[in-house]
């Protein structure tokens, strides 16, 4: 919007004007507005090229850092081509001694194996040993048992000759007593006696000489039993040493097979490093091509350069030339060209920093000016600031202000005011809606908690110069700060008179319940405005017939009846699509079981027609939503919408248990004769029509938001609408627990942690499908009923150019000029 070219007065519009009319006398009016707008489009146009050079040197500046970083990309490539070139080297020398050490293994694998037969052998052989020694210990245990049994023996042959030898005494004792005649028995008891002694004796050497054999039995038993336990410990050390030999055979056999993967991989590694090396070479030789389109696209911007100085020239000498023209050109002077329109309500505020509403931020638009400005794409544009860069760390940008930028007042702009503001914007004393559109900068959160006394991520390098430091990357952020509801205010006339002064391309001469008066700013830093003043009558009820009538010059058309009036009468029509949602919001701290059950909520998204509101309400000026996201932000309308099926409604309640039929209901403007009116009753008849009973209580729109009344119903009908094309800046308000927006009070840490990985996501394919995952989570959560995303229309008379309304439904007033 703020770099479209106007059309000037032509030479054939000229020669019609001078064949027409003399020179010398006056001319008609529409020749006059004419002559003051080609005034005001020159000014405009040079500004604009004084913007688009400092566009190009910034350029010519990053295409030349991008010529430099190119180069030492260039460097360092080569320098990651010899050390590949090297590290292949290496690798080469790495897979030699793996080879080399798969040799040595394999010899150590062959000797641990004969080691473990050898072991195996020589375990066979004690196990030999073990059952010879077993046998000999049997038989040495008989011979020791027989041993005992010949002693026994012994014994009873001592016994016997014990007897004999007393036997014998007692024959010769009886031999001495028979005198002569026993002499004979004598002999014999005598010859008894010594053949006892003699067995006596006998015996003795024998049981000597098996004290001896069994001494020497339990020598040889001992020695044998000191065998075996040699031979356990033989057999222990050997089963260990196998033990070792098996253990070594593994690690060697894993050291092999580590060996042939280690192999595997270097051999991979080699070939990947060749074809790391091509890509490389590759990628050399596509630099070299990209810093040779760099050096053209350097020498194209610095030819655009020096066309636009001597467009500049030429837009210098066009504006002395037009004044020359004008003053030949003995018009009167050029009346006070005026719009009249209407506006849905009056003003809540006049502190842009507490704005909620879109109405007010229309107005506040063009009343207030930003460091960034939003065109009608909802693309970033120079503003305040007239050109910015990211520093090497990635999230400091340093931002440099136009000189001369004056305030209403006639203070001039400095780097002061723009610390000001955001300071003031951020001060918990404001109780500003709208803090976290700042929570990027580093410290801004922490000051508007009172945390700090001081926001550490801005600072002021020079009057014309400020740096912002924000606490991570953000792709959002130029957006963020380019809304309404941060406006630069002066410092001075704030600090002095408690006054709110702007530098925006209008001032505020009234708002009252009755109308908005709005006076252009001559001064203005992108240019005078062409219309002069602006009239904003309060009106929503006779809005089409007073377009049609002419007394408003243009109108917004966002209903079926203004659609189907202006139509007809073959009028002037614009409609964009609006990054906005319409829904029926749940308030989550109702004790309602409708409220608290998911089941519940999603059958009121059956049971609401919504085609019946996009045509009764809307006149086809909207899309069905499917949730809060509109399509835009989605790459369209991805996600199927919930269907109109009453009976599904009904069942869906019961089976959810559902007793209590009733609801209390808040509207804002339900009886205004605007769009919620007609939204409202067709939601009062679906709900009616599925048995639920609708308590009413209707608010202004101002009552509605500043007080909160949302929270004192269970359901209410309301609309977001974006600040910008970021999806991110959209959704926070409305679902982060506390947000300004979340009128439902919804609280999902799931839903909550997906955006928070959103806005930090710099992939947009990457960053959609998160989006796309929040929107699927909120259409089964359900807590709206996802009514439609309007389409906005303006509708404006055949004198009127101009005229742009962006996809926030936003119309720029110092864009719009009369040809009449």
């Amino acid at each position: 919007m703020f770099f479209k070219k106007k059309d000037l007065i032509t030479d054939e519009q000229l020669k019609q004007a001078e064949t027409k009319y003399d020179v010398n006398k006056h001319i008609p009016t529409s020749i006059t507005v004419l002559k003051d707008n080609q005034r005001k489009m020159v000014v405009k146009l040079t500004n604009r090229i004084d913007e688009t050079g400092v566009i190009a040197s910034s350029l010519i500046d990053t295409t030349q850092g991008i010529s430099k970083a190119i180069e030492s990309q260039l460097k360092s490539i080569e320098l990651v081509v010899d050390e590949i070139s090297n590290y292949s080297a290496l690798a080469e020398e790495v897979f030699a001694s793996i080879e080399n050490s798969k040799g040595i293994t394999h010899q150590t694998l062959t000797v641990a194996k004969e080691g473990s037969k050898t072991i195996d052998k020589s375990l066979e052989s004690m196990d030999n040993i073990q059952s010879s020694m077993t046998t000999v210990k049997q038989a040495v245990g008989e011979l020791y048992n027989k041993s005992q049994n010949v002693d026994e023996l012994l014994t009873l042959i001592k016994d016997i000759a014990d007897s004999t030898n007393l036997l014998a005494l007692n024959a010769s004792i009886e031999a001495a007593r028979a005198g002569d005649a026993g002499r004979g028995f004598a002999v014999v008891a005598n010859e008894v006696k010594k053949l006892a002694t003699r067995s006596i004796e006998s015996v003795t050497h024998i049981n000597e000489i098996l004290t001896e054999i069994k001494q020497s039995i339990n020598n040889t038993s001992a020695l044998m039993n000191e065998t075996e336990d040699r031979v356990n410990i033989g057999r222990t050390l050997s089963n260990n040493s196998r033990s070792v030999f098996e253990t070594i055979i593994k690690a060697a056999e894993e050291t092999s097979a580590v060996s042939d993967e280690i192999n595997h991989a270097v051999t991979k590694q080699n070939s990947s490093l060749e074809h790391v090396v091509e890509s490389t070479y590759a990628m050399n030789e596509q630099f070299s091509m990209l810093i040779n389109k760099v050096e053209t696209t350097l020498l194209n911007t610095e030819y655009t350069s020096t066309s636009l100085k001597t467009l500049k020239k030429l837009s210098t000498e066009l504006n002395s030339n037009n004044d020359s023209l004008m003053k030949e050109l003995k018009s009167e002077d050029v009346s006070s060209t005026k719009l009249k329109s209407n506006a849905a309500y009056p003003l809540s505020t006049i502190d842009a920093m507490k704005c909620l509403d879109a109405t007010e931020a229309e107005v506040f638009k063009n009343v207030h000016s930003t460091l960034t400005l939003i065109n009608e794409h909802t693309k970033v544009s120079p503003g305040i600031a007239k050109c910015w860069r990211v520093l090497d760390d990635q999230i400091t940008w340093e931002f440099q202000l136009r000189k001369g930028v004056k305030f209403h007042n006639g203070d001039v702009l400095s780097a002061d005011d723009v610390i000001f503001s955001y300071e003031r914007l951020l001060d918990p004393k404001l109780k500003s809606p709208n803090t976290w559109m700042l929570f990027d900068i580093e410290g801004a959160e922490e000051f508007s908690t009172g945390k700090a006394q001081k926001i550490s991520g801005l600072e002021i390098i020079n009057p014309h110069v400020i740096r912002i430091r924000l606490t991570s990357p953000s792709a959002g952020f130029l957006l963020n700060i380019g809304q309404v509801v941060c406006p630069i205010y002066s410092k001075k006339a704030f600090k002095n008179n408690g006054d709110i002064v702007g530098c925006g391309a209008y001032t505020i001469e009234v708002a009252n319940d009755k109308v908005i008066h709005l006076k252009a700013f001559k001064d203005f830093y992108l240019g005078e405005p062409y219309i002069e003043s602006l009239e904003l009558i309060i009106d929503v009820k006779s809005i089409g017939q007073r377009f049609i009538n002419k007394e408003y010059d243009y109108i917004k058309v966002d209903n079926a009846t203004l659609y189907k009036a202006v139509m007809e009468k073959n009028m002037n029509l614009d409609v964009n699509d609006m990054l906005a949602s319409y829904f029926v919001g749940f308030n989550m701290h109702s004790n309602h079981p409708i409220i608290n059950n998911k089941e519940a909520r999603q059958a009121l998204n059956y049971a609401i027609n919504k085609e019946r509101i996009v045509e009764n309400a809307l006149g086809g000026l909207g899309s069905i939503s499917s949730s809060p996201m509109p399509s835009l932000m989605l790459g369209g309308e991805a996600i199927k919408p919930y269907e109109y099926n009453p009976q599904k409604a009904k069942q869906m309640l019961k089976n959810a248990g559902i007793s209590n039929f009733s609801l209390h209901l808040a509207a804002r403007d339900g009886n205004q004769g605007g769009i919620f009116e007609k939204i409202l009753k067709c939601v009062c008849e679906d709900l009616e029509a599925i048995g639920i009973k609708i308590k009413l209580s209707d608010y202004a729109s101002s009552d509605f938001v500043g007080n909160k009344r949302y929270l004192t119903c269970d359901i209410f009908v309301s609309r977001w609408v974006a600040d910008n094309g970021d999806p991110d800046n959209f959704l926070q308000p409305i679902f982060t627990p506390n947000g300004t927006g979340n009128f439902t009070s919804y609280n999902n840490p799931e839903v909550s942690e997906l955006m928070s990985q959103a806005k930090e996501m710099l992939n947009p394919s990457k960053r959609l499908e998160i989006y796309t995952k929040i929107s699927l989570l909120l259409k089964e959560e359900a807590p709206w009923v996802y009514l439609f995303h309007p389409k906005s229309g303006v509708a404006y008379h055949k004198h009127l150019s101009g005229m742009n309304i962006n996809a926030m439904g936003f119309i720029a007033y110092d864009q719009l000029y009369t040809n009449i």
